[in-house]
């Protein structure tokens, strides 16, 4: 069947549901999602465990089948081809490499299964090799190299048989933390050099955001928001995406009329405050200001009004380019996450203990529904 087909779309999913079970015990895995994936996009699934995004790169991959819906490849309805039918290859989180096969063999083993020449396929398992930087070990068995190296054979292997789409599903979780932000960069790299749409799945945020064209945050088998790394962090749609996006700080507050400034909202502590934002606030009604950690400023209480927020220091840490605070507010709404940036010479002038002042820039701040 062949679905109507919109440029620059690779993959587009229409109403597509997953149940598993039946009757009273029924689950749904994936609930109503439509979602278009751009061709030659970095585009990552992204939620906490249970949400939804591997059963929905399963059913992009065709290891598992939709109940109801539809999911176009290139225009073409593949909801029920099967994956070796499918110009879709996975990288898999324990990579699935062949112990007994050198690094070369393993990058070759999908173009022989697919009975290509042989010259054909030791030309593209060089150019594979060049790719992934791995030529000094094509006759290394794959137990003999790193992660790193492993992670890079099972990358090249997939992109060999040149497919439309890449899936990656947590296929850098195995990796130590220095390893895994190298091969953050390099992942994005490769998918700039082949052309190729990557799908990726993580639970890791700022995983999400360091290698994404954009992003779909996922809960409960829904998607929550899909925009780029900018927007889904500095305006998140709803107040799971702004927690589980970064760390976040919630302050309640009613909106006011609003006057010449714009918006008005009544921020208990500090007074009426404008908020730059497109819609407006009823009078009364009871909101959530979202402020970033790194968008607060925190001051002894001498050198600041006490028109701002106040409150008193509870823990300092310091973590190398920055020095994270957290405050408890004197009007009793909780405590604050304050993060400050470091310079070299500069001494820290707020301790354990102290009284101060913290504020924000307006502009910063996202206007939630209570």
């Amino acid at each position: 069947m062949t679905g109507e087909i919109t440029p620059g779309v690779a993959i587009r999913l229409k109403k597509v549901t997953k149940t598993y079970g039946s009757g009273n015990g029924t689950v749904t895995a994936v609930k109503s999602t439509t979602l278009d994936i751009f061709k030659n996009e970095f585009f990552t699934l992204l939620g906490p465990s249970g949400c939804g995004k591997t059963t929905l790169l399963r059913l992009i991959g065709g290891f598992e089948y939709p109940t109801t819906g539809t999911i176009l490849l290139d225009g073409e309805d593949i909801a029920s081809v099967p994956p070796f039918q499918r110009p879709i290859n996975t990288v898999f989180q324990n990579y699935a490499l062949f112990p007994h096969m050198t690094v070369a063999q393993n990058i070759g083993f999908g173009l022989r299964m697919l009975k290509r020449p042989r010259h054909e396929i030791a030309a593209r398992v060089d150019e594979m090799l060049k790719l992934v930087r791995l030529e000094n070990l094509s006759g290394r068995r794959t137990g003999q190299i790193s992660g790193g190296q492993q992670q890079r054979v099972a990358l090249a292997r997939a992109l060999a048989s040149e497919p439309k789409v890449l899936l990656l599903d947590e296929s850098l979780s195995a990796l130590d933390y220095k390893l895994r932000k190298e091969m953050q960069m390099e992942l994005k790299a490769l998918q700039a050099a082949t052309g190729i749409t990557f799908i990726f799945v993580t639970h890791d945020q700022e995983e999400a955001l360091t290698m994404s064209d954009r992003v779909a945050v996922l809960s409960s088998g829904e998607i929550m928001q899909v925009g780029t790394p900018h927007e889904v962090y500095n305006r998140p749609a709803n107040r799971f995406v702004a927690n589980f996006v970064g760390e976040t700080n919630f302050l309640q507050g009613r909106g006011l009329n609003p006057d010449a400034r714009g918006t008005m909202i009544d921020l208990q502590g500090i007074g009426a405050v404008a908020i730059p934002m497109k819609d407006t606030v009823a009078h009364g009604a009871l909101v959530n200001i979202v402020v970033r950690p790194e968008h607060l400023r925190i001051f002894p209480l001498s050198q600041e009004p006490a028109s701002q927020l106040t409150g008193s220091v509870k823990t300092v840490s310091f973590c190398g380019p920055e020095t994270q605070y957290t405050v408890e507010l004197s009007n009793g709404s909780g405590l604050l996450l304050v993060r400050k940036y470091n310079t070299p010479d500069e001494n820290p002038s707020v301790a354990i203990g102290d009284l101060v002042s913290v504020k924000f820039t307006p502009n910063t701040a996202q206007v939630l529904p209570g």
